[in-house]
């Protein structure tokens, strides 16, 4: 019996280099970790573009508002910001209105800048803090 067991071993695996038990598991050790980085690092891009996008409609909007509006401030601005934004969390969020001149036709332009920091959903950090900046200007009509 024990010299039958012996023989089965020796025929399974006779060489090293034809031995193959174990190489499944090896290959499931090595391949999932590669794989779900690479799901969710496609996730956070899709994440990260839809966030761009979400706080640029929403700068776009306040810009507009306060084009046709011919009384509004800048916390206005803010809040109509805020209020498109309203399915994501603004705790973060910067916004600021800045008035500039061109000095070349005398025209004043406002400005409104959203800055919203980026973090990854996997956990990682980055080497440096990445931020979604939005950005739309308007033509002040008095």
């Amino acid at each position: 019996m024990i010299r039958n067991l012996r023989r089965l071993s020796r025929l399974s695996c006779g060489k090293m280099a034809r031995c193959d038990r174990g190489a499944q598991a090896v290959e499931f050790a090595l391949i999932p970790p590669v794989l779900f980085l690479l799901i969710f690092g496609i996730i956070d891009i899709g994440r990260y573009f839809w966030l761009q996008s979400t706080l640029g409609y929403a700068v776009q909007e306040a810009s507009r508002y306060a084009a046709v509006s011919s009384t509004i401030t800048s916390a206005d601005i803010t809040a109509t910001v805020q209020n498109r934004l309203s399915h994501i969390s603004t705790a973060n969020i910067t916004i600021t209105v800045t008035n500039t001149a061109d000095a070349d036709t005398g025209l004043s332009f406002n400005e409104v800048t959203a800055t919203m920091p980026f973090s990854l959903s996997t956990g990682y950090t980055m080497p440096a803090a990445l931020n979604i900046v939005a950005s739309s200007r308007y033509l002040v009509v008095d």
